[in-house]
């Protein structure tokens, strides 16, 4: 490892991190094709009867039902150029969501396309990339992209659903890395004056973004915060100011692995309205690996939002997978959202292909077989 590091320069070794290195090299590392294919069959029921379900055609709710979900199904492109300035090079990425169970004009939408430079010490990038709050959990939680994706309480609200797992359009994102002690550390700072475009124009809708972040890294163990602020941020028909800040204590072993994620968001809201994500938040998620097979355990809880009662929820899920190549696997998942009175956490929600809502007070539930391959 300290020959490799020798080699890698710390910022180029952190864009390979978080990009694995399993794409179809084109032109070496100056164009990569890479992508995932997730497909899964999926049982659903949001614990309402027939009439509650039939009631609305676009509600989400339904009395038990099979789906076919492609989840966070994607094709991408991507590169490092070398340029004639010592040290730096240019990076860029085309990223796309793939929904071959979608219809003919939404089988394709953009996810993190970016392009900037990078030097050995820090990257510097421009265009629409997750926010430094979602990217937390997303690199870092266990269990995701299934009917258990930790979006059903993380980033979410007791009547809305999940708010937070967003990307942040016209962003600049920087990340500075040094070696600390066995690991490395990373401080990350991101920026939108316009973090959810209404048009090809400049506008003063406020929708800006301020984000920070930093994280600790080393082979075994890995500790991250991550904090977003949304001065207008929509949430039904309302805007609100939203503070969000998420922290995650990971240990990674042989056979164990584990992954604590907190998350604390203030929502200022006019007189009036919900403050359903003004409320406190835990995933506690553990991994076992025996042989091909990881087994998956989670329970996540979200408190009751400010000046309300009972509108708290628990989620417990399982599961199992088992690798068939060094980029492919198969996996079984169930899960079940435990709603107080007050509350309607959806069963399914987050960056899974299909969501599950239902009603105030009840527990939905999903079990998902599938597979995923990597290219």
């Amino acid at each position: 490892m300290k020959n490799l590091a020798r080699l890698i320069p710390l910022s180029t070794l952190s864009f390979l991190l978080a990009h694995p290195a399993q794409a179809l090299e084109v032109k070496g590392k100056e164009l990569e094709i890479y992508g995932t294919l997730h497909p899964s069959l999926d049982y659903l029921d949001s614990s309402v009867s027939s009439a509650q379900a039939d009631a609305k055609s676009d509600d989400k709710l339904v009395n038990g039902a099979t789906s076919i979900s492609f989840n966070s199904s994607k094709i991408g492109f991507r590169g490092v150029l070398a340029t004639d300035v010592d040290g730096l090079s240019m990076v860029y990425q085309l990223e796309q969501n793939v929904t071959p169970d979608g219809s003919s004009t939404d089988t394709l939408d953009t996810r993190n396309t970016f392009a900037g430079l990078q030097t050995p010490s820090w990257t510097l990038i421009a265009g629409r990339h997750d926010t430094l709050f979602k990217d937390l959990a997303l690199r870092h939680s266990l269990i995701k992209h299934s009917v258990a994706d930790r979006g059903v309480i993380l980033g979410a609200g007791a009547v809305h659903g999940n708010q937070l797992d967003r990307r942040a359009e016209n962003m600049l994102l920087g990340r500075y890395f040094l070696p600390l002690g066995r690991g490395r550390l990373e401080l990350q700072a991101q920026y939108s004056p316009d973090a959810v475009k209404s048009a090809g124009y400049a506008d003063n809708n406020r929708r800006d973004l301020q984000a920070v972040g930093v994280e600790w890294k080393s082979p075994s163990r890995l500790f991250a915060v991550a904090a977003d602020h949304w001065s207008a941020f929509t949430i039904g028909q309302d805007d609100s100011e939203i503070y969000a800040i998420r922290a995650c204590w990971r240990e990674t072993g042989t056979h164990l692995n584990t992954s604590v994620i907190l998350e604390h968001i203030n929502q200022d809201a006019p007189t009036g309205v919900a403050r359903e994500l003004d409320r406190d938040a835990i995933a506690l998620q553990a991994s076992w690996k025996q042989g091909d097979w990881r087994y998956l355990g989670q329970v996540m809880k979200a408190d009751s939002y400010d000046d309300s009662s009972a509108t708290g929820a628990t989620v417990y899920s399982l599961g199992a997978e088992r690798s068939l190549t060094q980029k492919s696997l198969v996996y079984v998942i169930t899960t079940l959202t435990d709603n107080e009175d007050n509350a309607a956490f959806q069963g399914v929600d987050g960056t899974h292909g299909d969501e599950l809502a239902t009603l105030a007070g009840h527990s939905p539930r999903a079990t998902s077989v599938g597979m995923v391959i990597n290219f």
